[in-house]
């Protein structure tokens, strides 16, 4: 597989009005292996809008092949805690789509509940995908926090149950 191919994953928070939010991502090549992660804190920026800006920009500045983000589903037992909510969120992940589309960047979206069961932190450090030191976890020697690893939990998902798959009805292998 061509080494210039990679999945960014994003494990979006758009709340900045709601609440200050941190977006997990990580960059993975098709072997699983982490390239780069980070995260991006709506507490850094002045507005809502540069925050936005700023996980927008990851899809420009790392070029990705596909995009993996976490979906956003309203949940029945959390939907009380939701009244009067604007969904920031959501609105953040249809930007991500919007940018992918123009860029012509393959976006799926996978919901949470798919995701963190099947890759808790100790299967992740036992496929050698992370690295746990003492109490705390590392990614490629970063230290890393939930929205980072949850990040991670999409990008490994994908890779491992949904891109064969991708590849084969796209004619990439």
């Amino acid at each position: 597989m061509n080494d210039t191919f990679k999945i960014l994953a994003i494990d979006p928070s758009g709340n900045f009005t709601e609440g200050k939010g941190t977006t997990g991502w990580s960059l993975l090549n098709f072997d699983g292996k982490i390239i780069a992660c980070g995260q991006i804190l709506a507490s850094s920026f002045n507005t809502k809008i540069y925050y936005w800006n700023a996980i927008v920009n990851q899809i420009t500045i790392l070029n990705p092949s596909f995009v993996v983000v976490e979906d956003f589903l309203l949940y029945a037992s959390k939907a009380t805690n939701q009244i009067n909510s604007r969904f920031e969120t959501s609105k953040l992940i249809g930007i991500l789509e919007f940018i992918c589309g123009q860029n012509q960047i393959p976006i799926y979206l996978q919901k949470a509940v798919d995701v963190k069961k099947r890759w808790t932190d100790q299967i992740l450090v036992a496929e050698n995908i992370i690295e746990k030191i003492g109490s705390h976890y590392y990614a490629g020697g970063v230290l890393t926090s939930e929205h980072i690893r949850d990040s991670i939990r999409h990008g490994t998902h994908f890779i491992r149950y949904k891109l064969p798959k991708i590849l084969i009805e796209r004619k990439l292998i």
